[in-house]
């Protein structure tokens, strides 16, 4: 048996290795931020669909790619699939049984329909296929990833300062709303108008709009035009309802609460259970009938001819590509295109 964590070794150009992780088109379908953080809380694990359907997407992704890469490149390769790109097995999560059978069907099927000249090929016979058992990990320490613990606290803060803020906020926004109602109404309304008189002598004390806002007078409608025309007369209580306006809504301005908080986890929950790595001890030991499968596809044959693979552009557009098993000059190994 292999053990979670075990380090295989580095990747080199006769080994690749692909760690199992949910893409969206798997699991994003159907967890959400708000449900991943019940997952993680819960540690429930409920997502054999969803490996099956990852699995079936790497055997189409990388299955034919690395069996044309390795045979192009006359190197007997090994790809392993449940192990980090730093050589750490950390295998795929299923609850129960794989099912084996249809699994290897389903990686004979991708070679046959992405290989080209398929037919002339017995996959049987030029490839291995391993699934292996992996050793439990040790049960955590905490019922909950600490990690996920830590978020909990970060973003309880986050909310706290973000409900002061909003009460805040729409404090300054009804008093900002007051002062940007129509101009009529802020004359008209004896709170406002009283503010404006005191505006008014603050800036002229002998202007005679004063006197005239002491009486029952009413501001009427003006159109644009003949707006544009009192506004700028200074005997004129439009004018003055204007910058009075003007003013203290640009003040106001100035006093609009900024949210400032640095919490940027949001995606942490859903991070984590699709990447599945640290959730991997929790799921194991705190469900029932869980196992951890490593899958290793041994490329065991080495034919004279040039191996391609389907790639498809766009417009759904065909074109058979080939690629072979490298080193850049780090030593880390790549497929390279011909």
């Amino acid at each position: 048996m292999t053990e979670f964590n075990e380090f295989l070794g580095p990747e080199n150009e006769n080994t690749e290795y692909k760690e199992f992780a949910f893409s969206s088109a798997g699991l994003g379908t159907i967890i959400d931020s708000k449900l991943a953080e019940i997952y993680c809380q819960n540690c429930k694990f409920e997502f054999n669909d969803a490996v099956l359907l990852n699995l079936k997407k790497y055997f189409k992704v990388f299955i034919p790619k690395y069996f044309s890469a390795f045979n192009n490149a006359s190197i007997e390769g090994d790809l392993y699939i449940g192990v980090n790109d730093y050589g750490f097995v950390k295998g795929i999560p299923y609850q129960g049984e794989l099912p084996i059978n249809f699994l290897k069907d389903r990686i004979f099927s991708s070679l046959k329909k992405y290989i080209q000249d398929s037919s002339d090929l017995n996959f049987n016979e030029m490839i291995d296929i391993d699934f292996i058992i992996i050793d439990k990990p040790s049960k955590p320490e905490t019922l909950v990833n600490p990690k996920f613990n830590e978020y909990v606290v970060k973003k309880s803060e986050y909310l706290k300062e973000y409900r002061v803020w909003v009460e805040k906020y729409n404090q300054w926004k009804i008093r900002y709303m007051y002062f940007t109602q129509k101009l009529v109404d802020l004359v008209n309304n004896q709170e406002s108008r009283d503010m404006l008189i005191q505006f008014i002598k603050s800036k002229e004390p002998d202007n005679k709009c004063i006197e005239l806002l002491l009486t029952d007078y009413q501001l009427e409608y003006k159109d644009h035009e003949e707006l544009a025309i009192l506004k700028n007369d200074s005997n004129s209580v439009y004018y003055w309802v204007c910058s009075w306006k003007d003013h203290i809504t640009e003040y106001l301005k100035t006093l609009k609460p900024i949210f400032i908080n640095d919490f940027n986890q949001h995606n942490l929950p859903i991070n984590m259970i699709m990447s599945g790595g640290e959730m991997i001890p929790y799921w194991i030991n705190f469900n029932s009938n869980m196992n951890l499968y490593l899958i290793h596809i041994k490329f065991k044959q080495i034919i004279s001819s040039e191996i391609k693979i389907i790639k498809y552009r766009e417009h759904n557009k065909k074109e058979w590509l080939s690629c072979y098993r490298s080193s850049k000059t780090d030593g880390n190994p790549f497929c390279k295109p011909f």
